[in-house]
C-alpha cells in the first residue's frame, strides 16, 4: 500500500492522505514532473550564483586596476 500527500478538492483542507491504486501511475507523473522541476531550478540557482561570483570578481579586479592606473 503506498501512501501520498494529495490536495483535497475542498478549499477549507488543506493535506490529506489518500492511498490506493489512483495514486499509483497518476501521481507518480506529477512527481516525476516535479522533481525535474526543481532539478532545473537548483541548476538555473547555482549557475547564477556562480555568474554573479565571476562579475564581482571581475568588477573588484577592474577596480584595483583603475586605482594603480
Amino acid at each position: 500500500m503506498q501512501w501520498c500527500l494529495c490536495r483535497d478538492e475542498k478549499p477549507a483542507d488543506a493535506l490529506t492522505v489518500r492511498h490506493g491504486p489512483e495514486t499509483d501511475d497518476y501521481n507518480r507523473d506529477f512527481i516525476e514532473r516535479d522533481e525535474r522541476r526543481l532539478a532545473d531550478l537548483g541548476r538555473k540557482t547555482v549557475e547564477m550564483y556562480v555568474i554573479a561570483h565571476i562579475i564581482a570578481d571581475l568588477e573588484v579586479r577592474s577596480q584595483s586596476r583603475i586605482a594603480l592606473w
